[in-house]
């Protein structure tokens, strides 16, 4: 008898989780005009290989989709075509949702009831999607006019749109940062600019709620890159082969100032701005400027080719992995060209100095 009181009580215990693991989220779809396809297609938004569901659309402008889901929240992908005309939606188990949708643009100015997550996406999307339209306006207004006067009172309108974009941005993160949803947002905040804490704040809850998530593990990958190479850190050690095979390690470097340069010989942009870099070098390297380059190629006769042809004489090393460069998981580079200048304490000073803009920060460094 008492063993039999202590397992119904251990049922009892587990049945919340259970409910919840039984729960389905049901998707009613309707289109405003009739659509031309004949299905229409849900995936997990992040590991589609986990989930995806085709159904038909029923006389041409309907649909139904069920499903069962067992974490607390997931992000979807509800699309015709994958890339061009889908719907995001952040949805939780239980959930019954309503969509009234624009068959040729899902995603524009959806209509959803049922799923608070999914109508706080859109609704930021569309206050954000509002912002470049004000910037745009602002950018003829600057070009238009002459008054320097009114050139600095537009420079100030400038940089205040950008803190009601940033604090809007933050204060929907912070409200609830456990959310996956912040994974479509929060990225749109530099780090740099004073929200490291906030970054650390969700990264923290996500990975807490969503331990093994794809999207979040990746998103706490980048984090902890960005943190480790925000300005003010002392940037990360690399070692690395040179052209000639020995090892070349970045602290062994001297320099008043060091640029970090990530390139490969494959990508257009970096063989554009390697002049601008040589010129700089040119003219700085004798008062103490160093470049230590590090390239994402393959192959690494290509490597040593474009060194020789771009006439790049300052440091050189890569393990010619590609994308799966150490040295760009470490600094969380996912494009080229990309930059770091530090100091001669190795600290960064500056990210992603390009062109004059480089040669104009070490000219006045240097003067």
């Amino acid at each position: 008898m008492g063993k039999n009181i202590k397992l119904l009580i251990i049922l009892l215990t587990a049945l919340p989780s259970i409910v919840l693991s039984q729960q389905k989220i049901e998707i009613f779809g309707k289109f405003i005009s009739p659509t031309q396809y004949s299905e229409i297609t849900l995936s997990n938004y992040l590991n589609p290989a986990a989930l995806t569901i085709k159904v038909p659309i029923i006389n041409s402008d309907s649909f139904y989709i069920s499903l069962e889901q067992t974490s607390a929240e997931e992000i979807y992908k509800l699309y015709f075509d994958i890339r061009t005309n889908f719907l995001a939606l952040v949805l939780k188990p239980g959930e019954k949702v309503h969509l009234l949708l624009n068959p040729y643009q899902l995603g524009n100015k959806p209509i959803i009831k049922g799923s608070p997550s999914s109508i706080m996406v859109y609704e930021v999307e569309w206050i954000l999607a509002n912002l470049p339209k004000q910037l745009d306006s602002l950018q003829r207004l600057y070009i238009q006019t002459k008054s320097i006067d009114t050139k600095a009172i537009i420079e100030q309108e400038f940089i205040n749109l950008h803190n009601v974009k940033n604090t809007y941005i933050n204060n929907i993160v912070r409200s609830n940062p456990s959310s996956l949803a912040n994974l479509f947002f929060i990225e749109r905040l530099n780090i740099d600019d004073g929200y490291a804490e906030t970054y650390k704040i969700v990264d923290s809850a996500l990975l807490h709620n969503y331990p093994h998530h794809p999207g979040v593990l990746n998103f706490h990958n980048k984090t902890q890159a960005l943190l480790r190479t925000s300005i003010g850190s002392k940037a990360p050690n690399i070692k690395l082969p040179s052209p000639n095979g020995d090892t070349l390690e970045l602290y062994s470097i001297k320099g008043k100032l060091i640029l970090v340069d990530f390139w490969a010989s494959w990508c257009g942009p970096c063989r554009k701005e390697n002049p601008l870099v040589v010129k700089a070098y040119q003219t700085f390297h004798p008062k103490g400027f160093e470049v230590f380059a590090i390239s994402l190629d393959k192959d690494k006769q290509s490597w040593i080719n474009a060194i020789n042809t771009d006439k790049l004489t300052w440091h050189h090393v890569s393990d010619l992995k590609y994308w799966n460069s150490e040295a760009a998981k470490l600094y969380g580079v996912s494009v080229v060209p990309y930059n770091f200048l530090l100091d001669e304490n190795y600290n960064i000073i500056a990210k992603n100095l390009r062109g004059q803009q480089l040669y104009n920060f070490l000219n006045h460094y240097f003067k």
